[in-house]
């Protein structure tokens, strides 16, 4: 009963956030927030989301990732059941869209996990602690769980809440950036 209760919750938060944030301004992330942090510096390997709709925005980023010579992995869903990979692109114009609507690689090559260095995870809110509600088919959380890399998440700050009413198998945040 209380599992049920959870995911109701977790289903009403996520429902009202999404609504929520196409209502909120479009922002891409900032470069400066990024390439001056001993993570990115540090980083040969960096997973980052494709923005998708009302996401804070990549496009930018990516295309710095590649400048800063950098390998740049993209995540590609592989099948409707919640499992996704890393691919290396070496150019945003070999995206086109996917699973959801969602840009990714049309080649699949995937990238070995535990070799990312840092990774940049959407979601539909998070907590100031770094807990994630993502968009409920545990994509990301059963992808972070191959990896070590430093995360760091995404929102706009309206979407930043109180409780995102977290399961075992929910994967936080290292480090939050709010626009």
């Amino acid at each position: 009963m209380r599992q049920k209760m959870t995911d109701e919750k977790k289903a009403a938060l996520r429902a009202e956030c999404l609504k929520m944030r196409k209502t909120l301004e479009r922002y891409e992330a900032h470069i400066e927030d990024f390439c001056g942090t001993k993570e990115f510096v540090n980083a040969q390997n960096i997973f980052c989301y494709v923005s998708f709709g009302s996401e804070i925005g990549t496009h930018l980023l990516l295309s710095e990732i590649l400048r800063a010579g950098k390998t740049l992995l993209v995540p590609c869903c592989l099948d409707n059941d919640g499992h996704m990979c890393a691919v290396q692109i070496k150019d945003p114009k070999e995206l086109k869209k996917g699973h959801f609507g969602i840009y990714e690689p049309e080649k699949r090559q995937p990238f070995l996990p535990q070799a990312i260095d840092a990774a940049i995870i959407p979601a539909a809110a998070y907590t100031k602690e770094g807990a994630r509600l993502g968009m409920g088919k545990g994509y990301y959380d059963r992808f972070l769980k191959t990896t070590n890399a430093y995360k760091i998440g995404l929102i706009h700050r309206e979407l930043v809440v109180e409780n995102v009413y977290s399961r075992e198998w929910d994967i936080s945040v290292d480090k939050l950036i709010e626009y």
